[in-house]
């Protein structure tokens, strides 16, 4: 055995944007058929296509990847359903593929390749969370860090929430132009004063890009809701 084949993988974190950006087909689809060829190093999968972000909309396709954990191969289960990423008909295991029920990126896909549901969200003026706003949130939940205790759910539909980006408040139309395809972290802290609720109207603030704020800071934004 040479040592490329002792090698083990190493993949680096690529974001969202790189990875949809560098893809030319993103789909969700069963895994109905595996073919090994070894004598080329790699592994054909045909999967039976759901749904296309990007790309032709193929009613099955079958895409190749490496043999092998080492040399990157992605492993795809038969009759599961998956989100996957791919490059001239190749991906890899270093790409942002998951099984379609626990990914996080689907939100992000509608909003970037689906018009009507970017329309449904962006052209929304009210300054309260729509349902199809709760569920993107929810399909992003892993990227919020709550305060305090993680929700078994999302309830933000019918409420109004408060978006911190670098110390200014900006409205929820803003949050969504700026960072509706995009993966970023950010903290979600709900405001348990009801006195505060009530004189502001605000359920709680998204806070971009950070995990603590402190007090001072608090009753600043505080001041600015009022």
């Amino acid at each position: 055995m040479t040592n490329s084949q002792t090698k083990a993988c190493q993949c680096f974190n690529i974001s969202f944007t790189d990875d949809s950006d560098n893809a030319d087909l993103i789909f969700e689809g069963i895994a109905i058929d595996k073919k090994d060829s070894l004598e080329i190093g790699k592994v054909f999968y045909t999967f039976r296509l759901n749904k296309v972000w990007k790309g032709n909309q193929y009613p099955s396709v079958v895409i190749k990847t490496n043999y092998g954990g080492p040399a990157c191969g992605a492993s795809f289960e038969i009759d599961k359903e998956y989100v996957v990423f791919v490059t001239n008909f190749e991906t890899t295991r270093c790409r942002r593929n998951s099984e379609a029920k626990n990914c996080s990126d689907m939100a992000r896909l509608n909003y970037k390749y689906n018009l009507a549901y970017k329309q449904k969200i962006a052209l929304n003026t009210s300054a309260l969370f729509s349902k199809a706003e709760e569920d993107y949130f929810k399909s992003i939940k892993g990227n919020i860090h709550f305060k305090n205790k993680i929700p078994d759910n999302i309830n933000f539909a019918g409420k109004k929430i408060a978006f911190l980006d670098n110390d200014n408040i900006i409205s929820k139309q803003e949050f969504f132009n700026r960072y509706g395809d995009k993966e970023v972290m950010m903290t979600f802290e709900k405001i348990k004063s009801i006195e505060t609720q009530q004189n502001t109207g605000y359920y709680g603030i998204i806070f971009m890009h950070r995990k603590k704020m402190t007090k001072r800071q608090k009753k600043k934004i505080t001041q600015q809701l009022l």
